[in-house]
């Protein structure tokens, strides 16, 4: 914009000197270098393309802008980034892969914005493209709008998935299979530490009791969010939730948030006030995805809970943090609480 602001200065001072025909050509010109400068915003969208059956990740999905030429392919995580000229507003976007059912969704794409999607799934099928049809996302598996009936948790003690640990995660003690969770010994926190969580949560030092919680905490927070991240260098909501389970508490879950949230072992229930330590927090997504799971966090205490999220509130930065689950935008998302038996 420097650039065109010295321009049109140089310009002014000799425009007594420059014909008719030369002002237009100017005026052209200035149109087309600021057309290009809008385009030229960090505005994307990234995300992770999954087998909606098996959960697979599913490399060389096209994905593509409604009315662009332009495309990028998932690679072997099934992960893309899109950011060719995305335009501001609500954008159509087309996936295709041989093999699979075309899909289509809409994101708004906001100025000066990378638009981190969970998780996008393709079925099976002969490829043709069609809309999605009405009510769909709710014949599939467990809806939303079931949870409206929902109360209060039942507290089920129910035993753990038969899953495998992510590679280099192993269970304390060195196990690396499901644990029958529950009856972990406790540890004294810190009073150091039980200070600085209580001034983050609200509460009082003596209500931070559970040191392997905390400490582990502690160890993730800032850690960067990345979409498909499992590590220290970058780690997503749902592997995030997962590691805390396995170092905490000792039980494996699912590695993604709609399948810890559809899981059998996974007891949800609506209404905040039922929420207590350790319990999963799920959130709805926004537009197309209302009715899907797409982010996972772990309650802490008073409206608190920590997560590894793209969210810049607070920080400015997209990583794991404790949010307040009353802010505006955490409770329009707020869809359930889950129990998985007891911790």
């Amino acid at each position: 914009m420097n650039f065109l602001l010295s321009f049109h200065l140089v310009f002014t001072y000799f425009s007594g000197l420059l014909s008719l025909s030369m002002k237009k050509l100017y005026l052209t010109l200035i149109i087309f270098l600021t057309s290009t400068v809008t385009f030229a915003q960090n505005t994307g969208f990234e995300g992770r393309i999954v087998d909606a059956v098996t959960g697979e990740y599913l490399s060389n999905v096209i994905v593509e802008l409604e009315g662009d030429t332009t495309y990028t392919l998932t690679n072997e995580q099934g992960l893309f980034v899109y950011n060719y000229n995305v335009p501001i507003g609500d954008v159509k976007i087309y996936i295709s892969k041989d093999g699979y059912k075309n899909g289509e969704f809409v994101i708004d794409v906001l100025d000066e914005e990378i638009i981190t999607l969970d998780e996008v799934e393709m079925w099976k099928g002969k490829s043709k493209r069609r809309k999605r049809k009405k009510g769909e996302f709710e014949q599939k598996n467990k809806t939303l709008l079931e949870l409206l009936k929902l109360k209060k948790p039942k507290a089920p003690e129910l035993p753990e998935a038969s899953l495998e640990l992510p590679e280099g995660m192993n269970m304390p003690g060195g196990s690396t299979g499901s644990s029958k969770g529950g009856d972990i010994e406790s540890t004294s926190v810190a009073p150091q530490l039980a200070s600085k969580f209580a001034q983050k949560l609200g509460v009082e030092p003596e209500e931070i009791t559970n040191a392997l919680l905390y400490e582990f905490i502690d160890e993730w927070m800032g850690t960067p969010y990345t979409m498909g991240g499992e590590t220290r260098y970058g780690i997503d909501c749902s592997s995030f939730s997962q590691r805390l389970y396995v170092m905490v508490y000792e039980k494996l879950i699912e590695r993604v948030a709609s399948r810890q949230f559809d899981s059998k072992n996974t007891d949800t229930f609506s209404g905040m006030e039922y929420l207590k330590e350790g319990d999963l927090v799920f959130f709805r997504g926004g537009g197309v995805n209302s009715n899907v799971i797409v982010h996972v966090g772990v309650y802490l205490a008073n409206g608190k809970f920590v997560h590894a999220t793209a969210n810049k509130e607070g920080t400015g930065k997209g990583e794991v943090k404790i949010s307040d689950l009353r802010s505006t935008f955490w409770t329009s998302r707020f869809v359930c609480g889950g129990r998985r038996g007891k911790l």
